[in-house]
């Protein structure tokens, strides 16, 4: 039986910002593990507040609504309540409170400029790069994740091993997945939507653990598009063989996008796909994505066809202009949006480079799976 003390191991990398996570065994233990490693993030994400509660609601309404999008996530995934809840006593804190935080449908969206810190957010910006985009049939995965520029201390690399799944490395806060790679070369990155169409069903945000779980593309998109979903992200999801779908999702629809003939593709946070546009939440919300999407599209449209690189993503990944509606994003304050990760990604030789800080500061870590 695998040891339930977590390992905590020093990254490679120029400016390790803080260790990587390692946990294996069972899901109980692994859950147990996350509940040591990452406490103190998980204490402050489980403290609510008065002002991050919707109107008209208590913590108790808060708590027995996500109670229904547990007993549906107990029916498709009972393995992830095991680790949850694992996670939760070791961490010390309530479970039903560590699952509301986990369920993004019941929380109050925000918007980039937003000064109430709740634990639902948007952000993130998300580009591929394939034939005839790159060189050798090479396939390229770029991820900037935003947050609130709070939450910068609580993001975590793990390294899970659990028993009898593919190995996972993810980058998220705690046992809250933002982004992960597995070691079948499946790569699992995306964006948040706002769409209006939410219902009682399994949290997107735990989808993404098991998507993460999944030993195939075929099975990682079935499970982000499962029918029992409460809600959907913009799934971008690639494998080793360089294959490369996206998914623009909501509760109930579902648009499949694939890069264009040039090898590429990009994603912000809103809907682009014309079926998709009735389901979107916030004009306001969109125009304000799209202004990171329109500087995408320019600056990929000056890449040279069969040239395109890492460096190449990840400078675009850096770019300031029209901030602070900008790719690359810089907090005036704790409670503004920040990229506080990013991460460039080879799935067909399984690496990953990251860093946990804004793309455009100097260094770099990697991640190699065996």
């Amino acid at each position: 039986m695998a040891s339930s003390r977590c390992q905590i191991f020093p990254r490679r990398g120029e400016r390790a910002v803080s260790p990587l996570i390692r946990v294996q065994g069972s899901h109980a233990e692994v859950g147990t593990q996350i509940g040591v490693a990452c406490r103190a993030a998980i204490r402050r994400v489980t403290t609510i507040s008065a002002e991050q509660l919707p109107a008209g609601r208590s913590l108790g309404d808060q708590l027995a609504l996500a109670s229904k999008y547990r007993l549906a996530t107990q029916e498709l995934l009972p393995w992830l309540l095991t680790e949850l809840d694992a996670t939760a006593d070791e961490a010390g804190v309530d479970r039903d409170i560590l699952f509301a935080v986990s369920v993004e449908e019941i929380w109050p969206g925000r918007d980039t400029t937003a000064r109430v810190p709740t634990p639902a957010f948007r952000g993130c910006t998300d580009l591929a790069a394939t034939s005839p985009a790159t060189l050798g049939q090479r396939t390229l995965i770029g991820h900037n994740n935003d947050l609130p520029s709070s939450t910068q201390q609580d993001v975590s690399a793990i390294e899970w091993r659990v028993d009898g799944q593919p190995t996972v490395f993810s980058l998220g806060v705690g046992p809250w997945l933002s982004a992960a790679w597995n070691d079948t070369g499946l790569s699992i990155t995306g964006n948040e939507l706002a769409a209006n169409d939410e219902r009682i069903g399994v949290p997107r945000l735990l989808l993404m653990t098991a998507v993460t779980r999944a030993s195939s593309l075929k099975e990682a998109q079935a499970l982000a598009i499962h029918a029992s979903r409460a809600s959907s992200y913009n799934w971008l999801l690639a494998d080793a063989d360089g294959l490369v779908v996206e998914l623009e999702g909501s509760a109930t629809a579902v648009a499949e996008l694939r890069v264009d003939d040039r090898g590429l593709l990009h994603h912000e946070n809103h809907y682009v796909d014309p079926s998709m546009h009735a389901f979107e939440r916030s004009a306001h919300h969109a125009d304000r994505s799209n202004v990171r999407r329109e500087r995408v599209s320019q600056l990929l449209s000056a890449l040279e066809p069969g040239a395109v690189t890492p460096a190449h993503l990840r400078a675009i990944l850096s770019d300031h202009e029209n901030a602070p509606e900008s790719i690359c994003r810089h907090a005036a304050s704790e409670h503004d949006m920040e990229t506080v990760f990013w991460a460039i990604a080879d799935p067909k030789a399984r690496q990953v480079t990251y860093g946990l800080r804004p793309p455009c500061i100097p260094g770099a870590e990697t991640y190699l799976f065996d």
